[in-house]
C-alpha cells in the first residue's frame, strides 16, 4: 500500500506544470523548497488582495482530550452530491488554511469541513499545491477554532519521535526511514504508529514545542505504518499561495485530475486501491500510447493490476482470457517470477503439465530464492502428468520425463521410487536396481516395500547368459515360440529385427480379449506406410526371457503367423544365433 500511495502523489512535474499553468492561473510549486524563517516572513509583503498565510502566532497548543486542535473532520462530495471522501484534515496559519492530501479531491466538486462542535462550513477554493510532495491548500470558511503552528527549525528526520493528533486521538510514533525519492519523484519519510488509527490527514506534532511537524498523506503497508511529509513541504505550500483568482474544486478535479497525465497517473492509482483491475489496465494502456514515458511510473500498478486480474480470471474458470492477459503483461513487461507462477497455474488447469513445468523452470530462473516454493508445485505436476499417462503413455515416455525432472531434483525420493518400478517391468534391471536403491538410501520408508523387487533386479542382471531359446528356419526367418501376458499356450511369431515395434495379428488379439485403447502410430511395410493401432502387452516372454510392458502394433494380415518379435523386445538382449544347433542365446544388457 505504501508503494501505491506513493504513485498517488507521483505527478508527473513537467507536464503537470505547463497543463496547469496554461489553462488557469493557478500556481503550482514543483521546485524544491525555499523555506522561510520566520523574520523573513515578517519582512514579506503580501498585496491585500492576496490569500497568502500570515506569520503565525507564537502560542502554544493545548493537546487536551476534549481539544483536536487543528486537526478537522472533511467531507467531500461528487457528481449529485455523492461523497467521495471522509476523513481529516488540518488547519495551519491564522487564516486556518485547510491542507489535504492531493488525492482526497479525486473525483470532488464541493466539500465541508466539521469544527469541534458540529458545526458545518463550505470549503472555498484550492489557492494551492505541491505537486512534489502532494499536498494542496484549501480557503477554508472556518474562521474560529484551533490551528497549528509551523516552522522550519522543527522538522523529520530518521528516528524523531513525536505525537499525532487525529479525529481519532492521540497517537505516539517515530520516522523509520530518511526521506525516500519514489519512482515517480515523490519525496515522503516511513512513519510508525503505536496504535492503529485513522491516520491519512492527521498532523504529526514536536511533542515538547508542540509544533507541527509534518502530516500524514497516505496510506502504508500495514495499519501501522504510513506516508508522511514534513514542515518544509508545508511551508513551501504556505509560501506559495496566489495574488491571482484561485480555483474552485469542481475546476481542480477536472483540470489536473481527469485532463492531465499527473491526474490519469492519479486515477489509476485510485482504480488499484479499489481493485478495479481492469480499469487501471485500460487507462494505463490508454496513456502509455499517448505517452510511452510514463511506463516507470505506472509499472507497480500494472505489475499489480494484471496480475490480480489474472488470478481472478483464473479462479472464474477464465482460463484463456487469464492466459492472454498474462500473456500481454509478459510482452509489456518481461518475465518474473511471479507472473510465471500463476502462468503456470494456468496451463496446469488446462492440462499442459509439461508446459506449467517448464514456465515454473523459468521462474526459479528469474528468481533462484523461489527454488523452494516451486519444487513441490513441479512435484505435483510431475504426478498429474504420470496419472494423465497411465493408460496412453509408454514406459520409456515415462522413465525420460523422471530422468529430466532428476536433473533438477535429484534428491526426490520418489522419483527414484517410481522410476525404480518403471525400469524393472521395462526389464531393465540394472537401472532398476540403481534407482531402487537411491529411493531406499534417500527414504529408509521405502525399504520394506523396495527390498524384495531390489534383489530381484539384482539376481536378473546378475545373470550373463538368460536363455537359450530354440529356432526354427524357414529360409531366412526365424519361428520362435512367444508367450503373451503368461499366456498358458505360446504364440507362433517370427524374429523380425528390421521392425521398430512387436506386432501381434488381429486374431491372435481377439483370442487373448485385448483391447485397442484408441491409439495408432505410423509403421513401413513393403506396402508402404500405414497407420495401425497400437495395444501395450503387459509381458513378451522368450522361453523365459521376459520384457514388460512392450508396446505391440495390431495388424489384420501377418500370413499365418501369430506376430513379429521386433526390436523393442529384442533391444534388451544381446543375441547370438547357433545355425548349427538351431537356437538363440539371449543375455541380459
Amino acid at each position: 500500500m505504501r508503494l501505491i500511495a506513493a504513485f498517488i502523489l507521483g505527478i508527473g512535474l513537467g507536464y503537470v506544470i505547463f497543463s496547469i499553468q496554461h489553462t488557469s492561473n493557478f500556481p503550482v510549486v514543483d521546485t524544491e523548497p525555499v523555506v522561510q524563517t520566520e523574520t523573513q516572513q515578517k519582512e514579506r509583503v503580501i498585496p491585500a488582495s492576496a490569500q497568502a498565510v500570515k506569520k503565525l502566532p507564537e502560542r502554544s497548543i493545548s493537546t487536551s482530550a476534549s481539544n483536536i486542535n487543528g486537526v478537522v473532520s472533511v467531507e467531500l462530495y461528487g457528481v449529485g452530491g455523492k461523497q467521495v471522501y471522509r476523513g481529516q484534515g488540518v488547519l495551519v496559519g491564522s487564516e486556518r488554511t485547510l491542507i489535504l492530501p492531493i488525492m482526497a479531491l479525486q473525483n470532488a466538486k464541493t466539500g465541508r469541513v466539521f469544527d469541534e462542535h458540529g458545526n458545518q462550513y463550505d470549503i472555498g477554493n484550492v489557492i494551492a499545491i505541491n505537486t512534489h510532495t502532494g499536498i494542496v491548500a484549501l480557503k477554508n470558511n472556518l474562521s474560529r477554532g484551533q490551528y497549528f503552528k509551523v516552522s522550519e527549525d522543527h522538522s523529520l528526520y530518521l528516528g524523531r519521535d513525536f505525537v499525532s493528533q487525529s479525529l481519532g486521538g492521540k497517537n505516539e510514533g517515530t520516522i523509520t526511514s530518511s526521506p525516500i525519492e519514489q519512482e515517480s519523484g515523490v519525496l515522503v519519510f516511513t512513519a510508525h504508529f503505536e496504535k492503529s488509527l485513522d491516520l491519512t490527514g492527521s498532523a504529526l506534532m514536536d511533542i515538547e514545542n508542540k509544533y507541527l511537524i509534518g502530516i500524514v498523506i497516505g496510506d502504508g503497508q500495514n495499519s501501522f505504518d504510513y506516508d508522511v511529509v514534513d514542515s518544509t513541504a508545508i511551508l513551501k505550500l504556505l509560501n506559495s499561495m496566489p495574488v491571482t483568482a484561485p480555483m474552485s474544486i469542481a475546476e481542480f478535479s477536472s483540470q489536473y485530475i481527469e485532463k492531465t497525465p499527473a491526474g490519469v497517473l492519479a486515477q489509476v492509482a485510485a482504480y488499484v486501491r479499489e481493485h478495479k483491475w481492469q480499469k487501471a489496465i485500460g487507462l494505463s494502456e490508454q496513456l502509455l500510447e499517448q505517452d510511452a514515458s510514463y511506463f516507470g511510473r505506472l509499472r507497480v500498478h500494472l505489475e499489480l493490476s494484471y496480475y490480480s486480474r489474472a488470478k481472478y480470471l483464473l479462479e472464474s474458470g477464465r482460463l484463456s482470457e487469464a492466459r492472454a492477459l498474462l500473456d500481454k503483461a509478459i510482452n509489456l513487461m518481461g518475465e518474473n517470477g511471479q507472473r510465471a507462477i500463476l502462468y503456470s497455474m494456468v496451463e496446469h488447469k488446462l492440462g499442459n503439465f509439461r508446459k506449467a513445468r517448464d514456465v515454473l523452470r523459468q521462474a526459479v530462473v528469474f528468481d533462484p530464492e523461489l527454488e523452494d516454493a516451486i519444487n513441490p508445485m513441479i512435484r505435483k505436476l510431475v504426478h498429474a502428468e504420470l496419472n494423465q499417462s497411465v493408460n496412453s503413455g509408454s514406459d520409456a515416455d515415462k522413465i525420460q520425463m523422471l530422468n529430466n525432472e532428476l536433473a533438477y531434483d535429484q534428491y526426490n525420493p520418489v522419483y527414484h521410487y517410481i522410476l525404480g518400478k518403471l525400469y524393472y517391468r521395462s526389464g531393465e534391471y540394472r537401472e532398476a536396481a540403481e534407482s531402487l536403491s537411491r529411493a531406499i538410501y534417500l527414504d529408509n520408508q521405502y525399504e520394506d516395500e523396495l527390498l524384495p523387487l531390489l534383489r530381484a533386479a539384482q539376481d536378473k542382471q546378475d545373470l550373463p547368459l538368460l536363455i537359450e531359446v530354440p529356432y526354427r528356419a524357414d529360409g531366412s526367418s526365424m519361428h520362435v515360440d512367444v508367450y503373451l501376458n503368461d499366456s498358458a499356450e505360446p504364440f507362433h511369431f517370427v524374429l523380425d529385427t528390421g521392425a521398430t515395434y512387436t506386432s501381434i495379428s488381429s486374431d491372435a488379439a481377439e483370442q487373448m480379449g485385448l483391447s485397442f485403447s484408441g491409439n495408432f502410430i505410423t509403421i513401413n511395410t513393403a506396402n508402404g506406410q500405414i497407420s495401425a493401432p497400437v495395444i501395450n502387452l503387459e509381458s513378451v516372454s522368450l522361453n523365459g526371457a521376459t520384457v514388460h510392458n512392450v508396446k505391440t502394433v495390431m495388424l489384420s494380415n501377418l500370413g499365418g503367423i501369430d506376430g513379429l518379435l521386433g526390436l523393442n523386445y529384442l533391444k534388451h538382449f544381446n543375441m547370438e544365433v547357433d545355425q548349427t544347433l538351431g537356437k538363440i542365446s539371449l543375455s541380459r544388457k
